[in-house]
């Protein structure tokens, strides 16, 4: 049987196949960005917001390599509000690197808004930690179970967080982990998968003798992380093959031209 200690980015954390099969098969999540409507323009910047990314736009082709890096990376986390202020220049630049920088800039954020943003990812591995007899540890309650750190995915929540290895979890935000075996324990995932990057989380945790209370800030998954067959992955892979076609409408298209329709008689 696989360790739960592999990655598997349908949770956010990371389960053992064994842990997925007790659950069912694994669902694909609902990733339908509509081609059509392009709901990804709906929200409009207020002046200042469109002024700060047209800046960021024109620094796409500044003379060093580090200024268009960074504002490149900054685009990428403003999201989809920075899109139609992107596709009009994307439409008037002449510099390939711009239009291969907006792509890639427009792509990324893209997945984000679609895929990793819908889901908090802690960065942690682990295994159940359930005492054989309550004796051995009275801080975890009869019924309850706990989640032991064995490892992290670099650069991530948990890292940053400072959690240490041989951590073992009790209680997210405030309420204990029931239960006592693999199936019990997913509820810790899903309970992290409920709340979206940036929400901050409470996590009881015992380190040693401490009793430690800990808040982390839910991170994004790495996008280079999924490569299992888990959901995010199939996910990534739907909204990926949605882009290109997405692409081609709202971006390589040229916008439609109102000029010659005749006027309305008077």
């Amino acid at each position: 049987m696989l360790d739960l200690a592999i990655i598997l980015q349908c949770t956010a954390l990371t389960w053992t196949a064994a842990a997925q099969a007790d659950q069912g098969p694994a669902r694909p999540i609902d990733v339908q960005p509509s081609v059509a409507t392009g709901d990804e323009f709906a929200t409009a910047l207020d002046e200042a917001s469109a002024a700060r990314v047209d800046e960021l736009i024109d620094r796409l082709s500044d003379a060093s390599y580090e200024t268009r890096e960074e504002a490149t990376r900054t685009l990428v986390e403003t999201g989809v509000t920075a899109f139609a202020r992107l596709r009009e220049a994307y439409r008037r630049a002449d510099d390939l690197e711009v239009r291969l920088r907006i792509e890639a800039i427009v792509e990324t954020a893209y997945l984000n808004h679609h895929v990793l943003d819908q889901k908090g990812f802690l960065g942690i591995r682990y295994d159940p930690y359930h005492p054989v007899i309550h004796d051995d540890e009275p801080r975890i309650r009869e019924g309850c179970i706990g989640v032991k750190v064995i490892g992290f995915v670099a650069d991530t929540a948990a890292s940053r967080a400072r959690l240490a290895k041989d951590d073992v979890i009790i209680a997210l935000d405030g309420r204990d982990l029931v239960g006592t075996g693999r199936k019990e324990l997913s509820a810790f995932g899903e309970g992290v998968n409920a709340r979206r990057p940036g929400t901050p989380i409470h996590l009881t945790i015992l380190r040693g003798t401490e009793w430690l209370e800990i808040e982390v800030v839910l991170g994004r998954a790495p996008s280079d992380l999924p490569r299992n067959s888990g959901v995010v992955s199939i996910a990534l892979v739907q909204a990926r093959e949605n882009f290109d076609q997405w692409w081609d409408v709202h971006f390589r298209s040229p916008p439609a031209d109102t000029s010659t329709q005749s006027e309305e008689p008077r």
